[in-house]
């Protein structure tokens, strides 16, 4: 999984014309890239910001999603504390949308505690994926949340 990254913006110095390139993984696991041109730098920009925010909630939500099915179809499905971590993380994805990309990146970082509950155990063919793909939403939501 990889995370929405610029990989260039350029403006140009006489016309503020700025380019954008950027690549990612999207929850189908399909890389994606664009080059868009913007009138502005402040434009492309603001597109960075949109973009960042539709990846970590689509992959947030995408991964509290498939713990869901997990808790569901296995032992867990009677473990208390699992199905109220569940509802937590699906509340707090219901409660982002629409939020500044650095206050979503904060509250996932605050939320790790519930994130990590949500694990498969060691023993589940799932588990290294989930850890995997966690650390890469949370190593995204810190390196965005001053943004």
């Amino acid at each position: 999984m990889k995370p929405f990254t610029v990989i260039a913006i350029d403006e140009s110095p006489i016309t503020g014309i700025t380019t954008l390139k950027a690549e990612w993984t999207n929850t189908n696991g399909e890389e994606k890239k664009i080059d868009l041109t913007f009138g502005s730098l402040e434009f492309a920009n603001y597109r960075v910001r949109l973009n960042k925010k539709q990846w970590i909630l689509a992959h947030l939500e995408k991964w509290v999603l498939h713990k869901k099915l997990i808790i569901e179809n296995g032992k867990n499905s009677k473990n208390l504390i699992k199905i109220q971590s569940l509802f937590k993380a699906t509340e707090s994805i219901k409660l982002l949308q629409g939020k500044e990309l650095h206050t979503i990146c904060s509250q996932i970082i605050k939320g790790l505690p519930i994130y990590q509950s949500l694990l498969p155990s060691m023993n589940n063919t799932s588990y290294k994926s989930s850890v995997e793909n966690l650390q890469v939403i949370i190593d995204f939501a810190n390196q965005n949340q001053a943004q």
